[in-house]
C-alpha cells in the first residue's frame, strides 16, 4: 500500500513541476503576450510555482516515504490550496475557454489526495497490528 501511495504522490510532484514550467513559458512567450512581461512578475510566478506547488508536493512525498503521515497531510494541504488558488486565478483572467485545464488539474490533485489517504490507512493498519511505533 505504501508503494502505491508513493507512486500516486509522485504525480503531483511532476504536475507541479510541469505547471511551473508552463507558467514560465506563458509569461515569456512573445506571441502569447501582447505586452512584455516584467522580470519581477516572472520571478514571482516561478517562485510561487516552486515554493507553493513543487516544494509542498515534494515534502508530501517525503512524508509518505518516511511514514510521517501528518507531515504529508499538511504539505499536501498547502500544495492543494496553492494549486486551487492558481487555478481559480488563471481561469478568472483567461480570455479563452480553459475548461480543458480542469481535466488535467483535477486528476493530478486526486492522485495526491489518494496518496495521502492510502498512507494514512497504511499507518493505521500498522498501528493496529503493533508493528509500527506511533509518530
Amino acid at each position: 500500500m505504501k508503494a502505491l501511495a508513493l507512486l500516486l504522490a509522485t504525480v503531483p510532484v511532476l504536475g507541479a513541476g510541469a505547471a511551473t514550467l508552463f507558467m514560465l513559458f506563458l509569461l515569456t512567450f512573445p506571441w502569447e503576450n501582447s505586452e512584455p512581461t516584467s522580470d519581477a512578475v516572472v520571478v514571482i510566478a516561478v517562485g510561487i510555482g516552486l515554493v507553493g506547488l513543487v516544494l509542498p508536493a515534494l515534502v508530501c512525498w517525503f512524508g509518505i516515504a518516511v511514514s510521517r503521515v501528518r507531515l504529508a497531510k499538511r504539505a499536501y494541504a498547502i500544495h492543494a490550496l496553492v494549486a486551487g488558488f492558481l487555478l481559480a486565478y488563471g481561469l478568472s483572467v483567461s480570455q479563452h475557454g480553459d475548461g480543458q485545464i480542469l481535466s488535467y488539474v483535477v486528476p493530478i490533485e486526486v492522485c495526491g489526495l489518494l496518496a495521502v489517504a492510502l498512507a494514512s490507512q497504511h499507518q493505521l493498519a500498522r498501528r493496529a497490528s503493533g508493528t509500527h511505533a506511533v509518530r
